[in-house]
């Protein structure tokens, strides 16, 4: 009876072993398959002359840091240009002042805060009205035509490649050779083995902004225009040509994804997209147009409060009445406003008007002209003087209505 219990527990054992021995050899988890899969992914890289990976798959080789050495010593003079250029809003002025004819950047040139500011020293508001909006219609109509498409192609395809350019190479390339000196390739440097967990996040960023760079349509048109501002003379067009050829070919072998899932040992590890952003253009036109308007309303209230205050002057000489607060835009709280258009205007009350044509003064001009007409009593010395200050009268009634 003992002997045939301890039967039944050792076939029981060699039960629940089998599965486990055959599952070693064979296979047969959802692990185990997908280990597999991930050591087959790797075999295939080494087939295809891709030698990135060690063959447990758990290091990169210097194979894949003299890959990358190659491309950031290419990149290596556009990086430090583009990196000049600080300012988002200037790259979008030089990269779309780039893809158009020189009337339109002229148009453009026309609409700059500063310039509307420097002309309005010795223009009218009209005048710098008619201006902008003529400039702000040239846009329009260009623009319209399907040409901001075509502009915003060129502009991502240009943000594509100076991020491309940019990418911090050197942060990875350092862990492969400790003494390497950023931008400096007078000597190449002595790569070895390094842990690929480590670097994981760094290529699965790198693998996004290449497979862009591979996608890019407008090449020449981007190279041409990141030479104009290295100031290279030596033309890159036709290593960067071959470098976008050889990542289309990684892209199609699924190199830099295999490498990312092999390394975190999972077949689901995504890889970043890279977006340059849609509209780019259009917005950046929006918020020019937008400012020029705003400008010009700051120009029209100054211009105004000028005005006013110089016609005051005019009319009372350096004498500054507290009636002349309501003359100023600046208290418009207790006078009537209304919109026209973008702008908003004040409506003052006339109160110099009023006091003029109040019956007290009808009754001194009217005495002041028949002085003047029916002056030939007076002595010629004296006709003048009353002549000459109904003259003046009267040119402080039109300064008066041209301030009202």
């Amino acid at each position: 009876m003992g002997e045939l219990a301890d039967n039944n527990t050792e076939n029981t054992a060699s039960r629940m072993m089998l599965p486990q021995l055959f599952d070693f050899l064979f296979g047969t988890s959802s692990e185990s398959r997908e280990r597999r899969k991930l050591r087959q992914m790797g075999k295939q890289l080494r087939k295809k002359k891709y030698r990135y990976l060690s063959f447990f798959g758990d290091q990169l080789t210097p194979a894949f840091a003299d890959y990358l050495y190659t491309i950031y010593k290419i990149t290596s003079p556009f990086s430090a240009a583009y990196n000049r250029i600080r300012s988002p809003e200037l790259l979008a002025y030089l990269i779309i002042c780039y893809a158009v004819p020189e009337k339109i950047i002229h148009a453009i040139d026309e609409l700059d805060e500063d310039e509307i500011r420097q002309k309005s020293e010795t223009m009218s508001y009209h005048e710098l009205y008619d201006n902008v909006k003529k400039n702000v219609d040239e846009l329009k109509v260009y623009f319209e035509k399907n040409q901001l498409s075509d502009v915003d192609g060129i502009y991502r395809d240009i943000v594509t490649f100076r991020s491309f350019c940019m990418f911090d190479y050197y942060y990875i390339l350092r862990r492969f050779s400790g003494g390497m000196v950023e931008n400096d390739f007078r000597v190449k440097p002595d790569f070895h083995k390094v842990t690929g967990i480590d670097l994981l996040e760094r290529i699965s960023d790198f693998a996004g902004i290449a497979s862009a760079f591979a996608s890019i349509e407008n090449l020449d048109a981007v190279i041409r225009f990141s030479e104009q501002i290295t100031n290279n003379a030596d033309s890159a067009a036709s290593a960067f040509d071959t470098l976008q050829k050889s990542l289309n070919k990684h892209q199609t072998d699924n190199v830099f994804e295999t490498l990312c899932k092999v390394i975190k040992r999972s077949d689901a590890y995504p890889i970043p997209v890279f977006e340059p952003g849609h509209n780019a253009t259009g917005k950046w036109l929006n918020v020019l147009t937008k400012n020029a308007g705003t400008v010009l309303h700051d120009i029209h209230d100054k211009q105004q409060q000028a005005f006013i205050e110089s016609s005051a002057v005019a009319v009372f000489g350096g004498l500054r009445p507290l009636i002349l607060k309501n003359y100023t835009s600046g208290r418009s709280g207790a006078l009537e406003e209304r919109r026209m258009g973008k702008f908003k205007y004040v409506m003052p009350v006339g109160y110099l008007q009023l006091f003029y044509r109040s019956e007290s003064m009808k009754l001194l001009t009217s005495f002041m002209a028949m002085l003047t007409i029916k002056g030939k009593l007076f002595t010629p010395e004296r006709l003048q003087n009353i002549f000459d200050l109904y003259h003046q009268f009267n040119d402080v009634e039109l300064k008066i209505e041209k301030l009202d």
